[in-house]
């Protein structure tokens, strides 16, 4: 939907400044259709509208999403109330959803300008993409020029942060859809740098795509590495990909540990992914029925543990 939704608000943007209105609106629409999170730009075009002093164009802009929000009110009051139920009831609910704090923040400008590659140690990572934020921030030096497409960048996450504090949404990815608005102010700004920050895109978009390294969780790999009919203990809500590649396993959410004394002997495995989200400690609970933890395989930023049973 990131994806989808950046097409279409990219496609918005453009008839805005066309004053091609009748198409502006069914972009809107189709935006906030296909990601809720695009209200924050819409809202910022509106904004602008205003700021401009063209108010008399409103009436002509806000149909298209008046009518997406008429036609998805249910679901987003539905969606609303879900996650407020989960930042009760989950611990660390909102690390999801993306806090309002100063991390959250600065991430943005950062993974937009340095992409999803992270390494290790963290600190030397932090301070080279730190360094290439700043360099490419400080590239967008015609203000003038950009007044508008910069209010179009920065206003969304002003909000954004703003209401993350209620309702967390300060995720990063969520905000793909101001990437184009950036590429158009770099490409306008950095008039003596152009070649070099290209390269630099260039180097660090060919390490993520040829580094297997950078890419999402492996739950194939993880997948096919298990054993037929196996036990597998992890959090029920995240068993989804498992149960796509091997129907065959078994899936016990491991937070029934400790409430039933059903405990599989022969060696189980754990997948102690989104434990930390939950506040949950699994070892504690396989401890205390003679389980050790014998092998812990990677795949991606996913661990498989096996735990082998060896009663005292």
């Amino acid at each position: 939907m990131y994806s989808i939704v950046t097409l279409f608000l990219s496609i918005t943007t453009y008839f805005y400044f066309k004053k091609s209105y009748a198409l502006f609106n069914i972009f809107t629409f189709l935006s906030f259709l296909t990601f809720y999170g695009s209200v924050f730009y819409i809202f910022t075009i509106f904004t602008l509208t205003i700021i401009q002093k063209k108010p008399k164009l409103l009436p002509k802009l806000i149909p298209g999403f008046l009518l997406s929000l008429l036609l998805i009110s249910p679901l987003l009051y539905r969606q609303l109330f879900l996650s407020k139920t989960l930042l009760k009831n989950v611990t660390n609910w909102s690390l999801v959803l993306g806090r309002a704090n100063l991390k959250n923040l600065l991430l943005i400008p950062i993974k937009f300008t340095f992409g999803r590659i992270t390494f290790y140690p963290k600190s030397i990572y932090y301070v080279v993409a730190s360094l290439w934020t700043i360099f490419i921030f400080f590239n967008l030096t015609k203000i003038k020029q950009t007044k508008s497409l910069l209010f179009l960048f920065i206003f969304p996450l002003i909000l954004v942060f703003l209401i993350s504090f209620h309702l967390p949404m300060l995720q990063f990815f969520r905000y793909l859809y101001l990437l184009p608005i950036f590429s158009l102010i770099l490409s306008i700004s950095a008039t003596k740098s152009k070649l070099f920050i290209l390269l630099g895109f260039f180097v660090l978009s060919s390490a993520y795509l040829f580094s297997s390294s950078q890419h999402r969780e492996d739950w194939k790999s993880l997948a096919n590495a298990l054993p037929e009919n196996s036990d597998i203990y992890l959090i029920s809500s995240f068993a989804d990909p498992l149960k796509y590649y091997r129907p065959d396993l078994n899936i016990i959410d491991i937070r029934q540990l400790g409430k039933t004394d059903q405990v599989h002997k022969p060696p189980i495995f754990v997948i102690p992914y989104g434990l930390q989200i939950f506040g949950y400690d699994h070892q504690p609970g396989l401890e205390s029925y003679d389980f050790t933890l014998s092998q812990t395989q990677n795949f991606r930023q996913i661990s498989l543990e096996t735990w082998s049973y060896n009663p005292i």
